[in-house]
This record gives structure tokens, sequence and C-alpha cells, in this order.
């Protein structure tokens, strides 16, 4: 079973990612330090990271791990949080120059996470 890492600060996003996924061996973490550490320890096919948090910001744990475990795939999510949607998408273009695989944008539909997931699990 392929193993995915969610990464956000909003616990009821990744509550609900976590739901949408459930096919998956999905655990959920709410800071990036903590991801930090947890990849040490545990290989997953796929992080699903946010990019606005505090401490570790999402682009910066992108790059962490597009350097140190190449195998990993990474899909950035922001929906931009109060700064709004051009905040959002300067982040996820940020985070596929800093080695993300994909991005997405909130607010997105399960099918829109199902699929973007689904062909990055391919590769």
């Amino acid at each position: 079973m392929k193993k995915i890492l969610v990464v956000d600060d909003d616990k009821d996003i990744g509550e609900i990612i976590s739901e949408f996924l459930s096919e998956y061996d999905v655990t959920y973490i709410g800071e990036a330090k903590e991801a930090i550490k947890i990849l040490e320890t545990v290989t997953f096919d796929l992080v699903i990271t946010d990019l606005l948090m505090p401490d570790i910001n999402g682009i910066e744990l992108t790059e962490h791990i597009f350097n140190n475990y190449p195998k990993t795939r990474v899909l950035a999510c922001s929906g931009g949080g109060s700064s709004g949607k051009l905040v959002a998408g300067m982040a996820l273009d940020q985070a596929l120059q800093e080695g993300a695989d994909n991005a997405i944008m909130k607010p997105f539909t399960e099918e829109e996470l199902k699929a973007k997931v689904s062909n990055l699990l391919k590769r």
C-alpha cells in the first residue's frame, strides 16, 4: 500500500485530505518540523504539504524533500490563507521551482485531489 504524508497546520484540512485518500496509508502531521523528523525514519511515496505554515513553511519542506529524498513525490497545496489566491498562486509556482512534482489550489474537490495523487504515484 502506498504511504502518504499529509502536512498542514489546519487540522480540519489534514483530516479531510486523509478521508479523501482513505485507500492509501495516510499519516497526518500538523507542522513541517515534525514532518522532517518522521521522514528520517519512515519512507513515504508522496508528501502533500500546505505551503503557508508557521516555523518551517511548505516551500522549505519541499526543498528538503527534493534534496534528501529524491524518490518521494511532493504535491504542494495552498489557498493563500488570509492573503488570498494571488499569494497562493505565487507560492505554488515557487514550490514547483523548488522541486514539487505538482500543485493544487485550495479549495479542491475530492476528485481533483485523487486525480493528482493517482498521477503522482504512477510515476
